[in-house]
């Protein structure tokens, strides 16, 4: 279910023009046309039915068709999607080339709550200037119009392994949570995901390390922090992959928990 993820709430009743990069994937990607009807999604999650009323060369004009105030399982489109059981922020270290903005897309695509890019020891990658904090803005945002995503992904500033530590505890606050380091090698205090999602924590943070591996001092860090060591019995995974694997590990364990809780 494609959509139209708007970051400012309209007014209600009032004409929404959508010019740029939204004019160009409305127009040229969804091909729609004035009378024809598209699922809007606005802040807060809310998915709303809009309608387009007029098309030129370089701008639409669309309008919410019920002011905004349809239940979050309206909308025109498909079914509208179950918003995950749990909010996951993805802690990654910055990888180099194309790598970071697929790890982002992915994220976004799979329905993460935060994004927090991590400037480690290890990273090749360094630079993180506005250029590349807006293109990976504008991949989130592609990614939840055509995932139909009803999370508001959010993509924060690089943080040092320390601040990243510091974000999490203040995000996880008096919420049940628990944190999680994805590793290359077991580790002595390394744990299954089962066991350590069998509380079923309503946020779940995961870290995942550059090319080169999180350094022993971030990782004492981390664990320090309260993230677990977790090792995948797997093959060797690049870490674009590894993001990918444990955001899904996490979401199936949880949104299976009924069937398997008690289990382990």
């Amino acid at each position: 279910m494609r959509q139209l993820v708007l970051y400012a709430t309209p007014a209600p009743g009032k004409p929404i023009h959508i010019t740029g990069k939204e004019y160009h994937y409305l127009i040229k990607v969804l091909r729609l046309k004035p009378g024809d009807s598209l699922d809007i999604r606005i802040p807060g999650g809310t998915l709303v039915p809009g309608i387009v009323l007029e098309v030129t060369g370089k701008s639409a004009v669309i309008l919410l068709s019920d002011n905004g105030e349809t239940e979050k399982t309206g909308g025109v489109g498909a079914a509208e999607l179950t918003v995950p059981v749990c909010g996951i922020w993805l802690f990654q270290w910055l990888a180099k080339g194309q790598k970071m903005d697929t790890i982002i897309r992915y994220a976004a695509e799979t329905g993460v709550e935060s994004i927090v890019p991590v400037a480690g020891e290890f990273s090749v990658a360094k630079d993180t200037g506005s250029g590349k904090m807006e293109r990976w803005e504008r991949i989130v945002r592609e990614a939840r119009q055509q995932s139909g995503s009803p999370v508001d992904t959010q993509l924060l500033h690089p943080h040092t392994a320390t601040e990243a530590i510091s974000c999490w505890q203040r995000a996880a606050g008096t919420v049940s949570s628990r944190s999680f380091v994805l590793t290359e090698k077991t580790a002595p205090s390394s744990t299954g995901l089962h066991t350590g999602l069998e509380e079923k924590p309503r946020r779940v943070a995961i870290a995942v390390g550059p090319e080169g591996g999180i350094s022993p001092a971030e990782m004492n860090l981390l664990q320090s922090g309260g993230f677990q060591p977790v090792h995948f019995r797997t093959n060797v995974l690049r870490t674009e992959t590894a993001a990918l694997y444990g955001i899904a590990a996490v979401q199936i364990i949880l949104s299976e928990y009924d069937s398997w809780h008690g289990n382990v």
